[in-house]
């Protein structure tokens, strides 16, 4: 089974990446390094990276303002609402970031159509990237708050001020945790193409989709995404660099969060910034689109239109999500059960698809599975499943992956000794353990699809359309009212299905410890 997840997570993820930049040393079918020369020798391309580099940055300190007291609040605040914030927090995922762009814009009282003369400039990116975004930085902040020695505080409490000792002890701690949460908001931002697109900003995402799409140039399309990946990679590397073996996250069972030793002034602001973070991410939205879709009207005309959208997101979303499971289970588990070298390796390796924007994975797969021997498959649904497997599956991963390094290596011994059958210690020891796990990594997938929007506008084959298409569509013709009733059905659908999670696999409190 290992082997087989291994082949097939190279051909649907790996090998489209492969492919894809081949095509930048290529002209007319030949090798050549015109594509790459052309890249390095316009001046234009400079710009365009210093641009697409300084939107990640912005949505990143954003993110980072937001998320860290946030998660300091959630683990130590003891007051203000601090359970219904760590119940609320990861809300902001289920909105796709291009939502946030015709929520933010109707508020301001700007028409959707067209959206590039209502934009203010990059810092409207900036904002609503790391208003999309920030939850991550909770995540693995709480990870690091829940991982982190207090016993190393209280021997320096005994010595030192409150603020020396989070100066000196606790934010060094946490300083691996939280930079892993402003990579993936820098990735996420750096690759995202839905908010740029809307609001007019060129990036190298919306460049790359350009190339192919207006000029069916795929070597340059190829040759711009370089940036991007020498960017990510180094990025990620940076992440194995300060994390080592431990866990980006945790999935807890409710522990008991430390106790506070914040003073009431701190988690007076703590929880003031909390809150405002969440009327901003969370209520304001939703309270935006609901108004905006108030009438009855709207909303059976959204379900009357949109019932084949909705049923196709459902099925190829689940559909996918399944699959990255399938895919990243024997993974995550020779992952953690392997050496230290090949295991870094290996997690190094799943992590390949988050190294290039979806409209390069997007353009990659249409060269891997347009061919005449498989064109019925790259003409139905089935390369929508595939697109949004490759582009999530290395999350799913990481999921299940935390679930195996939470299990003592004494357990899986115990095991052995307990059920000689491989499927009897399966069902009644490994999967108890880990299928929380697999439900966090099933449930974060099926979301991911859901919102997908860049490489699906690539792929998707005539007759095929999903939500989120849908809404980037009518975006572009003021149909506010449509839109917002579609968006509310999106949230709606993800947010059932985390409910429905919850309750069937992910038991407990909503902690992450």
């Amino acid at each position: 089974m290992g082997l087989s997840a291994f082949t097939l997570f190279a051909v649907i993820a790996v090998l489209p990446m492969g492919l894809m930049m081949t095509k930048a040393f290529g002209s007319d079918g030949a090798f050549s390094w015109v594509n790459v020369a052309a890249l390095f020798s316009d001046p234009r391309q400079a710009l365009l990276f210093a641009r697409s580099f300084a939107l990640a940055a912005g949505a990143t300190l954003g993110a980072l303002a937001l998320g860290v007291p946030m998660a300091v609040f959630i683990h130590r605040g003891r007051t203000g609402g601090y359970r219904i914030i760590n119940a609320l927090y990861l809300l902001p995922l289920t909105i796709p970031p291009q939502v946030f762009v015709t929520t933010w814009l109707g508020l301001a009282g700007q028409t959707a159509s067209p959206l590039a003369k209502a934009a203010t400039g990059i810092s409207v990116a900036m904002v609503l990237l790391a208003l999309a975004y920030y939850p991550l930085v909770v995540l693995t902040t709480l990870t690091g708050l829940g991982a982190l020695d207090r016993r190393l505080e209280e021997a320096a409490a005994l010595i030192h001020r409150p603020a020396a000792v989070w100066r000196r002890i606790t934010l060094p701690l946490l300083a691996p945790y939280i930079a892993t949460g402003a990579v993936f908001v820098f990735l996420f931002a750096l690759f995202d193409y839905g908010v740029p697109a809307l609001l007019g900003i060129q990036t190298y995402p919306v460049e790359i989709f350009a190339q192919f799409s207006a000029y069916y140039d795929e070597g340059r399309a190829a040759a711009l995404s370089f940036p991007l990946l020498l960017t990510a990679i180094g990025l990620l590397w940076l992440v194995h660099k300060m994390l080592g073996p431990r866990a980006f996250f945790t999935i807890g069972g409710g522990s008991v969060a430390a106790p506070s030793a914040l003073s009431t002034p701190s988690r007076t602001l703590l929880a003031l910034g909390s809150w405002a973070a969440i009327l901003l991410s969370v209520f304001v939205p939703l309270g935006v689109l609901l108004i905006q879709a108030a009438a009855p009207q709207v909303i059976l005309a959204v379900l009357r239109t949109s019932a084949g959208e909705m049923t196709a997101t459902l099925l190829m979303s689940a559909t996918a999500a399944s699959l990255m499971v399938l895919i990243a289970y024997p993974l995550a588990q020779r992952i953690s059960k392997s050496g230290k070298t090949l295991s870094k390796i290996l997690d190094f390796f799943s992590l390949l698809p988050f190294t290039v924007p979806a409209t390069v994975l997007g353009i990659g797969l249409i060269y891997v599975w347009n061919r005449p021997i498989i064109d019925k498959l790259y003409g139905s649904a089935a390369i929508l499943v595939i697109a949004f497997t490759a582009r999530f599956v290395p999350f799913a991963v990481r999921a299940i992956a935390a679930g195996f390094g939470q299990v003592a290596p004494s357990v899986w011994d115990a095991a052995l000794l307990c059920a000689t059958s491989g499927y009897r210690r399966w069902r009644y020891i490994e999967w108890p353990l880990l299928r929380r796990s697999v439900a966090v990594g099933w449930l974060i997938g099926f979301i991911l699809c859901n919102n997908e929007l860049a490489a699906t506008l690539l792929v998707i084959p005539p007759g095929q359309g999903t939500l989120s298409l849908k809404i980037y569509n009518l975006m572009h013709y003021g149909a506010n009212q449509m839109v917002a009733g579609m968006a509310l059905l999106l949230v709606g659908i993800n947010l059932a299905a985390a409910g429905i999670a919850a309750k069937l696999f992910i038991a407990g409190k909503a902690y992450i410890k």
